[in-house]
């Protein structure tokens, strides 16, 4: 691989081919971080950059070898960059970033698996604090990584919202590699700026993803929707944009028990943002999912028994918030049975207590109306609203 500039693109992609194999075994993923990392690091920037013949191969297995090796958490390759990232000196990120930061073919069938590696091998990295840090404050590089999800978002568009297995697989993959991004402030403004989430939108409303890609890109939406929120921008980026028929849509498709609770933690918070705004409240009760379950149903599934304590808690929050609308207590009236239940639920932990204090504040207003009352006496639920209430004293 480290031949001079006239090196054929067979024998550097064969022997990139070698050391990501090499890559695979943790034994020998460890020879070759501890004794020849300077070298290997060479190989996989020269491989990332190359631009001669059997591009796509070179390439390929260039990124390949740069995940396979940088799997470990403290001696793999991604600790020897870091070591670097710390110097001051150039790493792989430069030229990784630079592949990423190209136009999306999703009709090159050879590129579609260079992609995939490529944002594997950078989800990796992203991993480990120092790398992070040093990848968003690069401007060019937090721009690339919104324009690889603004062609994700276009693709989608193009693809009529049916979203082909390998497409969903290299989507998949950039959601990892952004939800990475995103826990770190300063890259959130660009991250979650108006055409990323409307991108966001656009892939929790296509048929065709895979359980993982609806749940890293409902977790995108529920951390989009907190930042939103705090700039006063939640109506105008995301509601505006039918995020709340989109989020609401993902409950009633088809997921593993699960990701079907993980699913309904995300939306019931993301629609706790969104039930502030007069807006979002009315996208909630005039939504209508394709088998005919209105918005209402469909967030009462998240005060199931088998729902998460956080799951609760914010679709109590919900419900809460929409009783803000007197015309929506009637309807809401179908969440007192799981709300009582909810302050049956037995357990310890902080989750627990938020999500008992927030099912009685959202039976407490619900009482305003008397047929809601009446039932909540009928059920023993204002026994239980005192009883937390003297517990919190």
């Amino acid at each position: 691989v480290g031949g001079g500039g006239g090196a054929r693109g067979g024998g550097v992609g064969a022997g990139l081919e070698l050391l990501s194999t090499i890559g695979e075994d943790a034994e020998a993923r460890g020879a070759v971080c501890e004794g020849h990392a300077d070298a290997a690091h060479a190989a996989i920037c020269k491989g990332l950059g190359w631009g001669g013949e059997e591009k796509f191969r070179v390439v390929g297995a260039a990124a390949t070898a740069l995940c396979n090796l940088s799997h470990d958490s403290k001696t793999g390759l991604k600790m020897f960059l870091a070591d670097r990232v710390r110097r001051g000196e150039n790493t792989a990120l430069e030229p990784l970033t630079s592949l990423l930061d190209t136009p999306l073919h999703l009709e090159n069938v050879d590129e579609i698996p260079v992609r995939e590696s490529a944002l594997s091998a950078l989800a990796n990295l992203l991993g480990v604090r120092d790398l992070r840090r040093a990848y968003v404050e690069d401007a060019k590089r937090l721009k690339a990584l919104v324009s690889m999800l603004g062609n994700a978002g276009e693709a989608c568009r193009l693809l009529g919202g049916a979203i082909p297995p390998a497409c969903d697989a290299l989507f998949s993959k950039i959601l990892g590699v952004v939800l990475n991004c995103s826990i770190e402030t300063k890259a959130q403004p660009l991250i979650f700026e108006a055409k990323a989430v409307s991108s966001l939108v656009s892939l929790c409303k296509a048929t065709g993803t895979s359980e993982t890609t609806r749940t890293r890109t409902l977790l995108l939406l529920r951390r989009a929707c907190k930042f939103l929120s705090t700039r006063k921008q939640l109506s105008k980026a995301f509601i505006a944009k039918g995020g709340v028929g989109a989020s609401l849509a993902s409950i009633a498709k088809d997921a593993s028990p699960k990701s079907t609770n993980t699913i309904k933690e995300h939306v019931s918070s993301i629609l706790a943002h969104c039930a502030r705004d007069v807006e979002g409240r009315l996208d909630i009760l005039s939504f209508e999912s394709s088998s005919g379950e209105d918005g209402l149903s469909l967030l009462t599934r998240a005060l199931a028994p088998d729902a998460t304590a956080a799951a609760v808690a914010n679709a109590s929050t919900v419900i809460s918030e929409m009783s803000v609308e007197r015309s929506s207590l009637k309807p809401l009236g179908a969440a007192v049975g799981p709300l009582v239940a909810a302050l049956r639920r037995e357990g310890k932990g902080v989750e627990v207590k938020v999500m008992r204090k927030n099912a009685a504040v959202a039976l407490a207003k619900l009482a305003k109306l008397p047929d809601n009352l009446a039932n909540i006496r009928r059920l023993h639920g204002i026994e239980l609203m005192y009883g937390i209430i003297a517990a919190e004293q």
